[in-house]
């Protein structure tokens, strides 16, 4: 049985990974309020948790801007997957992470594999 990268990840951690921290009044796996300036539907889920680390300071996110665009090296693609795993409840297999070049990636792997 293989666990997944954010299972592997808080093990390691001792239960207290950063890839858990979450906005103030936000518990660990609820899903945050949404931006007015974020669209709709898996979309907009991605593109809060990519602002919530890419800094608000992001003024829009575009499905074709690469993730390097947004400061996001190896490691963050990896914190990236794991908070996605957590807050919209969707398990990302550790080969597909490496895929992962442009938010339009994650959304389209997101929305996949919740249709």
């Amino acid at each position: 049985m293989t666990s997944s990268l954010g299972d592997q990840l808080s093990a390691l951690l001792g239960g207290n990974s950063t890839a858990t921290a979450t906005p103030e009044g936000t518990a660990a796996g609820t899903k945050r309020e949404p931006d007015e300036d974020l669209p709709a539907g898996v979309h907009g889920e991605v593109a809060a948790v990519v602002k919530s680390m890419a800094g608000d300071e992001v003024e829009s996110l575009e499905l074709s801007t690469p993730l390097s665009s947004y400061g996001f090296d190896r490691l963050a693609v990896v914190e990236l997957a794991v908070r996605c795993e957590e807050e919209l409840g969707v398990r990302i297999e550790d080969d597909d992470i490496t895929t992962f070049r442009t938010l339009g990636d994650v959304v389209d792997y997101i929305a996949a594999r919740r249709g």
